[in-house]
């Protein structure tokens, strides 16, 4: 069976693998040991492109092509993340500023989720003439 790895994020001992058309898998990188599957039909998230973990380690970011999707370490649940405006559906490139802010780019806008939980939107239709 062919598989086609789209993304791997490593979180201190974690591995996460998104294969296309089918999920996330989560192992430990102590024992290989798979401790978590997540499987997505073809109308929720089937690729994942980035991630980004908060700073203060209670949820990681995951840019997909459908947004973006919050997971909650302590919780190990994932949910839509609520956005005021649309982002665009593709999420495929983010990073972490110097301050600890997380940035997700969308077709639409810029997304900025910064420490203290708050959301920035940058939607200006000249900085993002996207068709």
């Amino acid at each position: 069976m062919k598989i086609k790895i789209t993304f791997l994020f490593v979180d201190e001992n974690i591995l996460w693998v998104g294969v296309a058309d089918k999920g996330l898998l989560k192992y430990s990188l102590n024992n290989g040991i798979r401790k978590l599957e997540i499987k997505f039909n073809a109308a929720q998230n089937p690729y994942i492109y980035t991630a980004q973990i908060s700073e203060d380690k209670q949820y990681i970011y995951f840019g997909t092509n459908n947004g973006i999707v919050e997971y909650s370490i302590n919780k190990e649940h994932f949910s839509n993340l609520k956005i005021a405006k649309s982002l665009g559906s593709y999420i495929g490139v983010s990073t972490k500023d110097i301050y600890g802010n997380l940035w997700f780019t969308g077709e639409k806008a810029l997304l900025g989720i910064l420490k203290n939980g708050e959301q920035v939107l940058l939607d200006d239709s000249k900085m993002f003439p996207s068709t």
